[in-house]
């Protein structure tokens, strides 16, 4: 476990990225840190008691929502660094989905909301940061939610666009580590996992993307990224 943000690999991507040292220690020193171990954990459950906010700082964990009659849906898959508590509605809050670890090995960091309040009026640059995070979190929602009227193809591709800019994609040719399973991922993108398998079954074949055991390496960067645009009049793929 990294005992100090300034030394996490994953700082310059998350809210302390260009902040002062000063800043970076006083955040470091406000959290509590803990392991999860063993896939499939849960950190927190639904319907929990809202104690603290929770940050991801290594490894992977999917974000899973029960619905009346107990159906569950994946709503989220968030990797380092991210939040994994929003923000509360109210006092006494409760969480309003369960947390589940998707890696053998998870670290977790909580901060209180009394101490984190209290760090956004020392260090309000702490706070714009905080906004452009969740303000991204948003975006990378709302796009994933208009693709889901799309045809598979591009499901998959803007869902990849966002994970590039998200800061999830590592190396000079964008290797994106996919700790979901082939089905999590299909009905995360709301398609069936024999469709999936066909679009990315044409996307290698076409030299866009290239798939081994856990890991999508991106070749056509530019053509994913652009899926960061609006591409609601995009008609390539099948259902």
């Amino acid at each position: 476990m990294v005992e100090s943000c300034l030394l996490c690999p994953h700082r310059g991507s998350c809210i302390l990225g260009g902040q002062s040292r000063k800043v970076v220690r006083d955040f470091s020193a406000s959290l509590k840190r803990r392991s999860i171990h063993g896939k499939g954990r849960a950190v927190f459950h639904q319907g929990d008691l809202f104690r603290d906010y929770q940050l991801l700082c290594e490894g992977s964990v999917k974000l899973v929502k029960v619905l009346r009659g107990g159906e569950q849906a994946i709503i989220d898959v968030l990797e380092p660094f991210s939040f994994l508590s929003l923000i509360p509605e109210q006092k006494q809050s409760r969480h309003r989905c369960t947390a589940v670890a998707l890696t053998e090995t998870s670290e977790i960091a909580s901060i209180g909301e009394a101490r984190l309040n209290s760090l956004l009026r020392l260090h309000p640059e702490l706070g714009f940061a905080m906004a452009r995070y969740f303000s991204e979190r948003l975006s990378a929602a709302g796009r994933l939610l208009v693709s889901m009227r799309l045809p598979v193809w591009d499901k998959l591709l803007s869902y990849l666009a966002g994970r590039i800019s998200l800061g999830k994609a590592r190396g000079a040719r964008h290797i994106i580590d996919l700790h979901l399973s082939h089905r999590d991922l299909a009905e995360l993108i709301q398609t069936t996992p024999e469709s999936l398998s066909r679009a990315f079954r044409r996307l290698q074949d076409e030299g866009i993307l290239r798939v081994r055991k856990g890991v999508i390496e991106i070749i056509q960067v530019e053509l994913v990224s652009g899926y960061l645009e609006d591409n609601a009049d995009r008609d390539r793929g099948d259902n």
